[in-house]
């Protein structure tokens, strides 16, 4: 049985050798004309001096990313500053994002969400924290729901200004 599961354990490791995907991005090089996306661009969990950097797509709108959110900072910590999350908004809305093969009533605002969030961001780095916690917080009882187009809108212009937030926008 021994021999077995260490012959298995080679045919596999043999496997996974000759049939790895190509590399798509290398050394800091896009290879094969594909996207190249600079995780120091965009809001972050995390030090961007982290050693590894994990790109999280979420969408606003989306239950299962708002339970998800609230585990990366002590994902984070668990690594010591080893260890840095990207977060990069992708809605689940064909308006904005072609990869989404339907639409779904329940992400009709997705997009609107995710350039708020974005204007946040450009507008006041140290603003963005603030703002994605709030918009994943439940509002009142134990269940979460999704914040509105208007009172993220509002939280925005509260946390970094209107007028930051207007030329954000434009």
């Amino acid at each position: 049985l021994t021999f077995a599961g260490v012959a298995l354990a080679g045919v596999l490791a043999l496997c996974q050798w000759t049939i790895a995907p190509r590399a798509v991005y290398r050394a800091g090089e896009s290879q094969g004309n594909q996207s190249n996306f600079d995780v120091h661009a965009a809001p972050m969990v995390g030090s961007p001096d982290a050693h590894y950097v994990v790109t999280m797509l979420f969408d606003y709108k989306c239950p299962h990313c708002q339970q998800l959110h609230f585990m990366l900072g002590e994902v984070v910590r668990r690594y010591h500053g080893k260890l840095a999350i990207a977060l990069c908004p992708a809605p689940l809305n064909r308006a904005c994002n072609p990869y989404v093969p339907r639409d779904v009533d329940e992400f009709k605002n997705s997009c609107d969400l995710a350039k708020i969030g974005l204007a946040v961001w450009s507008a006041k780095h140290e603003a963005f924290s603030e703002f994605d916690q709030w918009m994943f917080t439940h509002e009142s009882g134990d269940r979460w729901s999704p914040r509105s187009v208007d009172a993220a809108r509002a939280k925005a212009v509260e946390l970094v200004g209107r007028e930051k937030f207007e030329a954000a926008v434009a």
